[in-house]
């Protein structure tokens, strides 16, 4: 029998850990094909929670290099002139957050010509789009069409809800490639829930296979469920000094976080069948 839990030091399940399960890896493998390609406008959808905005970081980090600016921000709820700002920001370009619109959009277009003389491709990351002012998601439009030196390479992708890239008439319409982040399969959810207990020091068998099977039927394989439950779970373990945690105490976790309790008629095998 496992352990009694220790308080960690932080939750094991932070939204910005990236784990390389299959869903993952396969929008990952596309988001560097639009960038090795050479293409100009990608889109990235899923549902809420559905880990976008985690792979969009890792993506950042992943294509970071000599040659490449890569510039991320959201834009849930920023104003055209914001979004523009940081952009300028992002491209050493500092100036002031109230000058008009118009003329950081001016300034930001020479820049990223500049940075083309220089040398340098950008890979501009946008997050939130289906949470951006209508001004702004125009400008992200303008982004994805804009004519470049003929030597540098602008590549921009926009991480938006299912919903808003299948609206007729969005931008979205216009990207090279759409990839759709697919829901978390069982084996991938035990995994990146081992994964992320072993690096606190803890023992990941801590959750039976029961508990395992749980966290998945009652995340529908979206993440940030995953991380909620897990986390939960874990702090409720904590507190009643319990030795494991099994699928009641997950199905407690779900109560207070208001999922639904869905049973699924016939679950999948895990690690203890192997």
């Amino acid at each position: 029998m496992s352990p009694t839990p220790t308080i960690l030091p932080q939750a094991p399940f932070p939204p910005a850990q990236y784990f390389p399960c299959s869903c993952q890896e396969e929008a990952l493998a596309r988001l560097e094909y639009l960038v090795e390609h050479g293409r100009q406008f990608g889109v990235l959808t899923g549902p809420s929670g559905s880990g976008k905005s985690r792979l969009l970081r890792h993506f950042g980090s992943h294509v970071t290099g000599p040659g490449r600016r890569v510039i991320a921000t959201s834009l849930q709820g920023v104003s055209a002139g914001e979004f523009t700002w940081r952009l300028c920001g992002q491209l050493d370009l500092h100036l002031s957050a109230d000058e008009p619109v118009f003329a950081l959009w001016d300034a930001l277009g020479k820049r990223i010509q500049e940075v083309g003389i220089e040398g340098d491709d950008i890979v501009l990351l946008l997050d939130d789009v289906n949470g951006a002012t209508d001004e702004s998601a125009s400008l992200v439009a303008r982004l994805a069409g804009s004519e470049v030196p003929a030597s540098q390479q602008l590549t921009v992708i926009a991480a938006t809800s299912i919903e808003h890239a299948a609206s007729a008439g969005t931008f979205c319409e216009r990207a090279d490639l759409s990839i759709e982040i697919e829901p978390w399969e069982v084996e991938d959810i035990a995994g990146y829930i081992d994964f992320a207990i072993a690096v606190t020091g803890s023992d990941p068998d801590i959750f039976t296979d029961a508990a395992l099977l749980k966290i998945y039927e009652l995340s529908a394989g979206n993440i940030r469920h995953v991380d909620q439950l897990g986390n939960l779970a874990l702090a409720t373990a904590v507190a009643g000094q319990l030795a494991s945690i099994d699928e009641a105490v997950v199905a407690l976790a779900a109560e207070e976080l208001g999922l639904p309790q869905l049973v699924t008629a016939e679950r999948p095998s895990l690690r203890s069948s192997e």
